[in-house]
């Protein structure tokens, strides 16, 4: 797929088939994820790829999205926030959950390369999620991305347009 095709096929995927997803385009989407810049290259972000199905249960009851159930895997993004670019030693803000913005869109563009589908998921019990794939401090539970072959057919959405979404001064 071209990247623009890629770009404009992207969108968030809630039914899946229960077909698996091969371990060659994991491969290639966690290459992509490797790629993703992220501020003087810290990279304080990782991803957990869950095929368990005792795993994906659990991470099911502690988010209100169905998908989570139906998807042959769930990927977390994980944060550390401590590992993560900062101005100085007195700057409170930490970049991490941009590093990891940037690195798991990389990933959402990767899945739809592969013709899979994935949805972004950040209602979820965080300090549970943590539990259930045994994430200690520094690291944090940031985003569930269930992933899988797409369940019929992905319908065209509305967006906003280009011009109204980029203004040029």
């Amino acid at each position: 797929m071209d990247f623009y095709d890629v770009i404009s096929a992207r969108r968030s995927v809630r039914q899946f088939t229960a077909e698996p997803v091969s371990a060659e385009a994991r491969a290639r989407i966690a290459q992509c994820v490797a790629a993703a810049p992220s501020a003087c290259n810290r990279q304080p972000y990782r991803f957990l790829w869950i095929e368990n199905p005792e795993l994906i249960r659990q991470l099911h009851s502690v988010t209100v999205q169905p998908s989570i159930l139906d998807a042959p895997v769930v990927v977390a993004g994980l944060v550390n926030r401590d590992a993560a670019w900062r101005l100085n030693e007195n700057d409170s803000r930490s970049i991490g959950e941009i590093d990891l913005a940037i690195a798991a869109e990389h990933f959402a563009l990767a899945v739809t390369a592969e013709k899979l589908g994935s949805c972004w998921v950040a209602a979820f019990d965080t300090v549970r999620a943590a539990e259930i794939l045994q994430v200690q401090a520094p690291w944090y539970v940031d985003v569930l991305f269930p992933v899988g072959h797409p369940a019929g057919n992905l319908r065209p959405f509305a967006r906003v347009s280009a011009d109204e979404m980029m203004k040029v001064l």
